[in-house]
């Protein structure tokens, strides 16, 4: 915060401390810990940012050895740990739900002054879909913001989650991989030309090598031209693929890049 993010993030914040995420997630499921994330917003706040939290449960994907417990999941299945999970029963599942709520009560309480919520299971990763209707029940238990965050990929997307989750706002993520004129694209403003976007495409990688420093760019862009190629030149065959995946000449790169989306100008479009 102190130096000069607008919010900051917890991210995996889980609503029942029996089920951890990641060692020892973040919990907010007692009121005990309302004064701990009271501190922590008013020192974030002094900081001139903003704090929020991003509730989940873990569900099949919890650490729960120590504990004694079985994780819970939609079936039965064995997470990346180990540990094999039993299906979820109705009143548990409404118990989950009631817990968001409370954990949004509680942040509030703190003096949390926004949540987010994404609306899809630990175990979905980014299968299916996101459940817009789940997110009211946090809207209902508080009064602060709230923000949306789960499919939203069209203008019809975002006014639909809007109003199925009575969020305040949307956030939007992998929409945007590939494509980051995408969230203003969903808020009104023109997207690029498809013949702008190889430029685009070149100078967020330049912005890259010049923020980042050359060694470590080359490495980090690669994911995000990956997502520019998927997008806008998905015929490209592999080995010129894989040229401007591993080259470690960034100017070589850069012009390899280039052509490629030049060259791929019919497809796609940029919204």
């Amino acid at each position: 915060a102190e130096g000069g993010a607008g919010y900051v993030v917890i991210d995996a914040v889980t609503v029942d401390h029996k089920y951890w995420y990641i060692g020892k997630t973040t919990a907010l499921d007692k009121d005990s810990l309302v004064p701990q994330f009271d501190a922590f917003a008013k020192r974030v706040s002094d900081a001139g940012s903003t704090l929020f939290p991003q509730l989940i449960h873990p569900g099949p994907e919890s650490i729960c050895a120590l504990k004694g417990i079985t994780p819970l999941g939609p079936s039965v299945n064995t997470n990346a740990n180990g540990a094999v999970s039993r299906p979820i029963t109705i009143d548990e599942i409404h118990k989950v739900v009631k817990q968001y709520g409370q954990a949004a009560r509680r942040a509030e309480e703190a003096g949390i002054q926004l949540v987010t919520i994404h609306g899809r299971t630990r175990m979905q990763f980014y299968e299916g879909r996101a459940d817009w209707d789940a997110i009211r029940a946090v809207r209902d238990a508080v009064r602060i913001p709230l923000i949306a965050n789960g499919d939203v990929d069209k203008p019809q997307d975002a006014l639909e989650i809007l109003r199925r989750s009575g969020a305040e706002a949307v956030m939007v993520g992998r929409a945007c991989q590939g494509r980051p004129w995408h969230a203003g694209w969903l808020a009104g403003h023109a997207a690029p030309a498809r013949g702008e976007i190889a430029a685009i495409a070149v100078e967020h990688y330049r912005a890259m090598l010049e923020f980042y420093g050359e060694h470590v760019a080359v490495r980090h862009a690669r994911k995000h031209l990956g997502w520019y190629l998927e997008r806008f030149a998905p015929g490209l065959l592999s080995p010129a693929k894989a040229e401007i995946m591993t080259a470690r000449d960034s100017g070589s790169v850069a012009d390899r890049m280039e052509q490629a989306l030049l060259g791929a100008t019919g497809l796609g479009a940029a919204a």
